[in-house]
């Protein structure tokens, strides 16, 4: 009986060893990819490792860098998994970072190309940073710091694009941008793609604007520069309101922003709560002319990317149609207005 028993658990634990094997705990986790174009490619995959603390003896996470270069982004990414023994694991990435020169031409071959690969997820999120491949591999030692950085921006509501977006594409987009000195993300405003390059870069309420045109956004939070000087708010549950409408072969559209303004401070402090009709006045009209120069710098140079012309076309899709075939579609027809209140 005791020769039996000895006999399972020894069978027991070759089984559990084998399973080991081939279990996670075997694989390197990629949590970020890395991409710049430098005459060939370069690519950086950030893993984590599993690393014992002589002080506590907890095991902790630390981050590890694997870098290849190629004439090709698919032999870039293989010289940087050849730099690893054990099987490379892509479930678990989060994050796509493009460098400058390949963000400013290639954003879309490269998230195209990702998209077909099992190094890429659909919902990876997508940003331009300010890095060099030597730049980016030179803050290994605060890999981890930089991926809790980019959570915490995102948390906070920055700007998010997917590779499903990009990689589906066809040259039209938005990429968030983001400064990574000494590991700590920042906002850095959003490149606008047409045909595959950069068209326009929004900062500051054009940022804003452009995230509740696309629906993300519960709140705005905002800074203007008016008559009295820099004004900041919040816009708490603001309402985009788009009105599509015939004039007889004529199609237009009117994007209406309202809600109330909140936690309003100017250059005297804290704004006493109450109407004040005048720098209401003042808002509006800015936000107004800002919401109607990204409107004419996207969707007045053909670039749909906050997908406007989906209202025309439901109002009447006939119409619609036959005017984007000719061009015409895109030639004014949208009017901006908004419409908060102090209150």
């Amino acid at each position: 009986m005791k020769k039996r028993l000895a006999l399972f658990i020894l069978l027991a634990a070759g089984l559990l060893t084998g399973c080991s094997r081939n279990g996670i705990g075997d694989k390197v986790i990629v949590k970020a990819i890395y991409l710049e174009r430098t005459g060939g490619y370069t690519a950086t995959l950030l893993t984590l490792r599993s690393a014992p603390s002589a002080d506590t003896g907890e095991v902790s996470e630390q981050a590890h860098y694997l870098t290849g270069e190629g004439d090709t982004l698919g032999q870039a990414l293989a010289a940087a998994e050849e730099k690893e023994n054990r099987q490379i694991f892509y479930g678990q990435n989060e994050l796509l970072l493009l460098g400058p020169e390949l963000a400013q031409s290639g954003a879309f071959e490269a998230c195209r190309y990702l998209a077909k690969e099992t190094s890429g997820r659909p919902n990876m999120a997508v940003y331009g940073v300010d890095l060099s491949p030597e730049g980016f591999t030179g803050m290994e030692e605060k890999g981890q710091q930089a991926l809790e950085s980019i959570s915490q921006l995102e948390k906070r509501g920055y700007y998010k694009t997917y590779l499903y977006e990009l990689g589906a594409g066809d040259g039209s987009g938005v990429l968030p941008e983001i400064s990574l000195a000494g590991a700590k993300a920042a906002p850095q405003g959003l490149a606008i793609y047409g045909g595959g390059a950069v068209t326009a870069s929004l900062q500051g309420a054009d940022v804003e604007l452009a995230a509740l045109l696309n629906g993300q956004r519960r709140e705005l939070a905002l800074e203007l520069e008016l008559a009295p000087g820099t004004v900041r708010f919040k816009v708490r549950s603001p309402r985009l309101r788009c009105q599509a409408g015939e004039a007889g072969t004529e199609l237009g559209l009117t994007l209406q922003v309202e809600g109330n303004i909140q936690k309003l401070i100017t250059p005297e402090g804290a704004a006493v709560p109450g109407p004040n009709k005048e720098l209401e006045a003042q808002i509006n009209a800015a936000l107004t002319q800002r919401l109607d120069g990204l409107v004419r710098e996207t969707y007045g140079q053909g670039n749909d990317v906050f997908s406007l012309a989906a209202w025309l076309r439901n109002q009447n899709e006939k119409a619609a149609r036959t005017l984007e075939a000719t061009g015409a579609l895109w030639q004014g027809g949208v009017k901006a207005a908004c419409r908060l209140h102090l209150v």
